[in-house]
């Protein structure tokens, strides 16, 4: 939360109208909730936190794509955290793994990625591909589009390599 503090005042100060997010809004119950804090123990509490912490400021819309992280409520609890998180009206949920948003004539992406689960459509149909899963900043160009992996808002422990920090893109009609 406090790294996401950062963000919303950046986008504050320089007018931004949407955050986007490439997943794994909460922990879940991934790993029986061993990286949480014991605060966090639950879904029901990681949810809560998110509603009632998430930053806000009502200029400001959110476009989240829940990723593996989100997705271990349905499978260990059978619990769907889409619908809880509408109670926010900043938050729009994208649905799970990829999602894709048209911006005049063209399609950006938001994608999380893991290698067992590759997405299927193909990238020529976009633009800009921003790709989360890996916390590493990874920036990849080719003839028809450009590839994102974006970073982390989040402290990790164990031995992965993180890039910690947030990237602003600017889409013009141009």
């Amino acid at each position: 939360i406090e790294y996401l503090e950062h963000v919303y005042e950046y986008a504050s100060k320089n007018n931004i109208k949407y955050i986007l997010h490439a997943g794994d809004l909460i922990e879940g119950s991934y790993d029986d909730f061993g990286r949480c804090k014991s605060e966090y123990s639950t879904v029901d509490s990681q949810v809560n936190h998110v509603l009632k912490d998430y930053c806000y400021e009502k200029s400001i819309k959110n476009l989240i794509l829940l990723a593996n992280h989100d997705v271990y409520s349905i499978y260990h609890y059978g619990i769907d955290i889409a619908p809880l998180l509408t109670e926010r009206k900043d938050f729009e949920i994208l649905g799970y793994r990829s999602s894709y948003l048209k911006v005049n004539d063209k399609y950006i992406s938001l994608k999380h990625e893991i290698s067992r689960l590759k997405n299927s459509l193909k990238d020529y149909i976009t633009l800009i591909d921003f790709v989360g899963h890996s916390h590493q900043y990874r920036c990849y160009y080719n003839k028809t589009n450009t590839r994102i992996k974006v970073p982390t808002l989040s402290d990790m422990k164990g031995n992965y390599i993180v890039n910690k920090g947030f990237l602003v893109c600017s889409i013009s009609s141009k």
